[in-house]
């Protein structure tokens, strides 16, 4: 009915007592038959089977009330079932009753853009055949974690994630002009005053108009912007390691039937035929959509100086940030510890000018904010460890395969030119 909030409660009462419920209907016909068993080997040899003689008044009543019972524990059970099925796809399920697994990947998704749509609608989707497929494989998990024996991080589901045009495609058309996007990277140096440097960027989303091929086909030209490469009329085929890091082979099919492939500086034949195949879509730089991990303790900090939740009148706030969400840890509870009486100490010390401790007191929560974000060091969780290729400042990302070293036969490179994706005005 909806009454419990708690992931254990519904685990309890959405999905343990209808199986005891379940098991307590199954010993009626299964102590049925212990009986009819014992009555063989007894010495009276009564009748194998009871006789249902419904001319007689109770024995009418018997049944009535079997057929009565039956009709009211089919409702309870499909209630109960649908109730097991309905909590079992809700967030809260995968991401607390799983608590320690998962507790990395539910705590982004609610700090995320997508915290408004729920797990099953990305990993699931509809449909009774992934329903099985998926609940099934969720089994094999609760397998893993009952004996805990899962992997430590919880890799990216790469291979067993839905095509992006059925996970994006109801909400993001691929036909949507974007037209440029103008962005402002702040950066900050490691000196006393934290200086800032900014990099103003027109990021080339989409340009242009889309085309028509003579057979009606739409698409978007070559030079058109960045989602060109996710555009289902060019197709982008690559060859890579598990990651997706490590490009060694790319085929470009345009719309008008042209082809030409590249081949990674070193690539062996041998290494591309072993190498992972798979058609280029939006995951393949939206890598982290739903689940947004910081992709370095410098970059965590910039942003949370550029945003105003680090004070940049601080001396040095920027360095001792960067350096003291750096710092291992043995549990999170230790290293939350680690950066507050760290920067407490640092000022305490004397370092820099004497600031004001409530200065020091909303720094030290800003940056245990972010390694709460980011460090699970039950899961070996760090900065980094989950790699987003959307851009390439901080990562590969877009220097996978522009990187100069992809060559096709006649020696022609993918290029490198940043006017292609963004200008500086």
């Amino acid at each position: 009915m909806g009454g419990f909030r708690s992931p254990y409660a519904g685990l309890v009462v959405a999905v343990l007592l209808p199986a005891l419920f379940v098991l307590g209907l199954l010993l009626i016909p299964l102590g049925i038959l212990f009986a009819i068993r014992r009555s063989r080997r007894g010495p009276l040899q009564s009748p194998a089977w009871p006789v249902l003689d419904l001319n007689r008044p109770h024995v009418r009543r018997g049944v009535l009330a079997v057929l009565v019972l039956t009709v009211v524990n089919v409702v309870i059970l499909s209630m109960g079932s649908y109730g097991a099925v309905e909590h079992m796809d809700s967030p809260a399920f995968c991401g607390r009753t799983c608590h320690t697994p998962m507790q990395p990947q539910y705590e982004a998704w609610q700090h995320g853009p997508h915290s408004n749509v729920a797990c099953v609608e990305c990993h699931i989707g509809g449909g009774a055949g992934a329903f099985v497929r998926y609940k099934w494989n969720g089994v094999h998990q609760l397998v893993g974690v009952l004996s805990d024996r899962y992997p430590r991080p919880i890799p990216a589901p790469v291979k067993n994630l839905r095509p992006a045009a059925e996970i994006c495609g109801p909400c993001h058309s691929p036909w949507k002009a974007h037209g440029d996007r103008a962005r402002s990277v702040r950066e900050y140096a490691d000196d006393a005053a934290s200086s800032e440097t900014v990099t103003d960027l027109a990021v080339h989303v989409t340009r242009g108009e889309a085309k028509t091929t003579p057979d009606g086909r739409r698409h978007w030209p070559a030079g058109s912007g960045v989602h060109w490469h996710a555009d289902p009329a060019n197709r982008v085929e690559y060859a890579s390691d598990e990651k997706r890091e490590q490009i060694l082979w790319i085929k470009v099919t345009t719309p008008e039937g042209t082809a030409r492939e590249y081949k990674a500086e070193g690539a062996t034949p041998e290494a591309i035929a072993k190498a992972e195949r798979r058609v280029m879509d939006c995951v393949d730089c939206h890598n982290q959509p739903v689940h947004q991990f910081p992709v370095s303790a410098a970059r965590a900090v910039d942003d949370a100086i550029a945003a105003g939740r680090l004070r940049r009148d601080l001396p040095f706030v920027r360095r001792e940030g960067v350096r003291l969400l750096s710092a291992e840890a043995k549990t999170r509870d230790e290293g939350l510890a680690a950066v507050a009486t760290g920067l407490h100490a640092f000022y305490a010390a004397g370092g820099g000018a004497s600031p004001d401790p409530k200065a020091v007191d909303d720094a030290a929560a800003a940056l245990q904010d972010i390694y709460q974000r980011a460090v699970y060091p039950s899961m070996k969780i760090t900065f980094g460890t989950y790699r987003n290729f959307l851009g390439h400042a901080d990562n590969l990302g877009c220097m996978r395969c522009h990187d100069m070293s992809h060559a096709a036969a006649d020696g022609t490179v993918l290029p490198s030119d940043c006017d292609l994706c963004h200008t500086q005005p």
